[in-house]
């Protein structure tokens, strides 16, 4: 046999080896306590990691969503997270069990990290939440931005990938995208425009998606909060000397934010912490301050001159940090201590965490790792 014919056979030994190796190592790793599998338990997290949930299907534009077993409504119906749309869900809904994850405990842990540790108060449980402020900082909010030493936290895209939420995902069974103009036309799952015209593709945040609501949080009744941060996130495929245009109009005297394109790709155009920043394929071509917050939520436009296509065209949120009445929040902000994290879980309406501790600062000595999800 030549050994063209012991090729086949020798990947497949390399494979069994490769999967036998990770076995013994992970459980190596358990022995030796570095590696230790958690369950997730509540909604704090949500929707980055979820407790038990049910999935829910909208009848209206057929959107899935997650919705926590201890946020389903009682007595009323649900609202879909996408169309905004109420209805009833009375048959039987399917548990998912809380999201497992193992969790490293050599990892360490820093800004915009999910974190695994012992609960102030409660050594036996284990809380999960993000990391937002590093020991020896001063830790403030305002207008759902994060504040530390007294200036805006503005994210990189890496970390705005990581923290925003979605808003609405355009598609047949639920178009939110309008246009007045002949230029633009829906064509299966995409936006095309031919022509050169200038009337712009427009969205409208409406409802329930002006404000920092989640769809897995059924069940809470409280003052919300208007969302100004958001992101356009789109493929685009131009054909040559074709252009587009971005654009979020505020008003109130801010005007118009705009970017120009002429190139394809995929596109991300941010309005986060008072910031404008344009990607494409992941390159970083612009970036721009602000120096206030948003004063409202925009209007966002897509505006093309010659031969454009748009695809996967998906509206994003910020998470919106704030302190609540409960939360005893001393105006002058928080400074943590030279041994201190502070954590706030991702679903920032419900969660109890360094807003709400009477001792703020999360010690380090209480961190035990970073969760790892579980494939």
């Amino acid at each position: 046999m030549s050994n063209r014919g012991y090729k086949p056979m020798f990947a497949w030994v390399r494979a069994i080896v490769v999967v036998v190796v990770a076995f013994a190592v992970i459980e190596t790793l358990l022995v030796l306590g570095v590696v230790t599998p958690v369950a997730i338990h509540g909604s704090s997290m949500a929707p980055s990691m979820l407790g038990p949930h049910v999935q829910v299907t909208c009848p209206q534009c057929d959107w899935q969503f997650a919705v926590g077993v201890d946020q389903l409504p009682a007595g009323r119906p649900m609202v879909c997270s996408d169309c905004q749309q109420a209805f009833d869900n009375r048959g039987d809904l399917e548990l998912h069990p809380g999201e497992r994850v193992w969790v490293n405990r050599l990892a360490k842990p820093g800004r915009w990290g999910v974190v695994v540790f012992r609960c102030p108060g409660r050594a036996s449980d284990l809380c999960v939440k993000r990391v937002i402020g590093l020991p020896g900082e001063h830790v403030d909010f305002d207008r759902g931005d994060l504040l530390i030493d007294g200036n805006v936290y503005r994210k990189s895209l890496e970390e705005q990938r990581r923290m925003r939420q979605l808003v609405h995902r355009e598609r047949d069974a639920a178009s939110q995208w309008s246009t007045a103009g002949a230029g633009w036309k829906r064509i299966d799952d995409r936006w095309q425009h031919t022509g050169d015209d200038a009337w712009p593709l427009r969205f409208v945040l409406e409802g329930r998606a002006k404000y920092d609501e989640l769809g897995y949080n059924q069940n809470v009744t409280r003052a919300t909060n208007a969302i100004t941060d958001v992101t356009l996130s789109f493929d685009l495929e131009l054909s040559r000397g074709a252009t587009t245009r971005c654009s979020a109009l505020f008003g109130d005297g801010v005007g118009t934010q705009t970017a120009e394109l002429a190139r394809s790709g995929h596109v991300e155009w941010s309005l986060f912490d008072r910031q404008v920043l344009l990607a494409v394929d992941g390159e970083v071509l612009g970036v721009s301050r602000w120096m206030q917050p948003w004063p409202n939520a925009p209007e966002l436009e897509i505006a093309a001159a010659g031969d454009a296509k748009i695809t996967n065209l998906s509206v994003y949120r910020d998470a919106y940090y704030h302190t609540r009445p409960m939360d005893h929040w001393p105006a002058a902000g928080v400074t943590l201590g030279s041994d201190e994290l502070f954590v706030v879980g991702d679903n920032v309406a419900i969660s109890n965490d360094s807003r709400t501790w009477p001792w703020r600062g999360l010690r380090r000595d209480l961190v035990l790792g970073v969760p790892i999800r579980r494939e």
